[in-house]
């Protein structure tokens, strides 16, 4: 009989763990959320919800249901705004699974970006990973204008993006963490995608990265471009940097780093031919800091390696050592040019640098306080920099000897 009473008594022990469960059904997963100016101080907020029963099942349900449901609001703020959209809603918006939050450029020029980046950090939904991003034109008119082909859920498409910004560097990675981090020590400029879904008009003079979203001439497929950068300083967006200048200021950076780049640079033995190539890192740049002078003097180093992919000149790379030193030196120089004409503008232009050297001229002083008291941002743009890029060839492709090679 005594057993029966212990068995009574914690039978309810048991059970309370679900009397608060949901099923996955109930719940809508945000996986991005767009930022427009409304009026009367107000924001206007833009939910994607992917539509989950149009991702799974029978291809008729497929077809006969959109991938997703956008739907804009006017609230006081991009949180808030969710128990509005129960109104129209069913089910219980979630922002656990959110994937980007997309900024207007309007929004990114002003300093309201403070309060959207860093009330987003005390929602415990929202995950410090998620992916900050800039569109030239309205947050509203960039969800719904995207339209991926490949995909059919919203998240998979940001998710397999970012995958590839990583590899190639054509666009920074930069999460609600990174940017709350480098607006406290208020010392590197951040660095965060940029992209549109509408046709800008193409650059000519660009070569495969010196673009801007909305400028590679593209036939077919979605109408998204996300390339290059918008460039923060503290909390308000200054400017912005083409996908070239972007994967420059990641080879020079200490903390990100892209693994696999395709380029083309002149051939210095073959008159108006380019060369093609992989480019991949040997770890972080390098870095000297020098401080005892009244500007600081920096000496930077890249270690890259270089993959020779096609050569249309048909000059003999493969065997010819003096060749090689050649080629070596002329992409060395090359990419030293791009370097100085970038860090140029980040002086002039921008009055900051992007590439996290704060890290190391902190190592310069004993206390946080030592190095904040030197203000290093205001001492960055009478800084003397050199770039140096250490060249290996690792490889000249797969055939050994040109046809008929020079």
């Amino acid at each position: 009989m005594k057993k029966i009473y212990i068995l009574i008594f914690f039978l309810p022990v048991l059970l309370a763990g679900c009397w608060d469960r949901k099923e996955l059904e109930e719940f809508a997963y945000v996986s991005a959320i767009g930022i427009d100016k409304g009026k009367n101080g107000m924001v206007k907020v833009t939910y994607q919800i992917p539509n989950t029963e149009a991702q799974s099942g029978s291809s008729d349900v497929q077809s006969n249901r959109a991938a997703s449901e956008i739907i804009t609001l006017t609230a006081p703020g991009h949180i808030t705004a969710r128990d509005l959209a129960t109104a129209s809603v069913s089910r219980k918006i979630n922002f656990s699974h959110l994937r980007v939050i997309i900024l207007s450029e309007d929004v990114a020029r002003t300093s309201d970006t403070y309060k959207f980046i860093f009330g987003s950090l005390r929602e415990r939904e929202f995950r410090r990973n998620t992916y900050v991003l800039v569109s030239r034109e309205n947050a509203e008119d960039f969800i719904r204008g995207n339209n991926p082909k490949l995909e059919q859920s919203p998240h998979k498409f940001y998710d397999y993006m970012s995958r590839r910004w990583v590899e190639v560097g054509l666009v920074p990675i930069t999460t609600i963490n990174d940017f709350a981090e480098r607006y406290e020590m208020n010392a590197s400029l951040a660095l965060t995608a940029y992209g549109t879904s509408r046709d800008i008009g193409s650059n000519e003079f660009g070569y495969e990265s010196n673009f801007l979203p909305g400028e590679i001439e593209k036939t077919g497929g979605n109408p998204t471009q996300i390339i290059g950068s918008a460039v923060f300083k503290e909390e308000k967006m200054i400017g912005v940097l083409t996908g070239e200048e972007t994967r420059l200021a990641s080879l020079l950076s200490l903390t990100t780093k892209a693994d696999n780049m395709l380029v083309t640079f002149p051939d210095p033995l073959g008159s108006d031919e380019r060369v093609s190539a992989r480019l991949t890192t040997e770890g972080s740049p390098k870095i000297k800091v020098d401080i005892s002078g009244e500007a600081p003097r920096i000496d930077v180093k890249v270690p890259v390696n270089l993959f020779l992919l096609a050569i249309p000149s048909r000059v003999n790379y493969s065997e010819s050592e003096e060749n090689q030193e050649t080629l070596k030196k002329a992409f060395a120089k090359y990419m030293e040019s791009k370097a100085e004409n970038l860090i140029e503008k980040t002086k002039n232009d921008f009055k900051g640098e992007p590439f996290q050297w704060s890290l190391a001229v902190r190592k310069k002083f004993w206390s946080l306080e030592e190095f904040f008291s030197y203000n290093w941002k205001e001492k960055y743009p009478e800084a003397e920099v050199t770039v140096t890029f250490e060249v290996k060839l690792r490889g000249t492709g797969k055939q050994l000897k040109p046809p008929r090679g020079k």
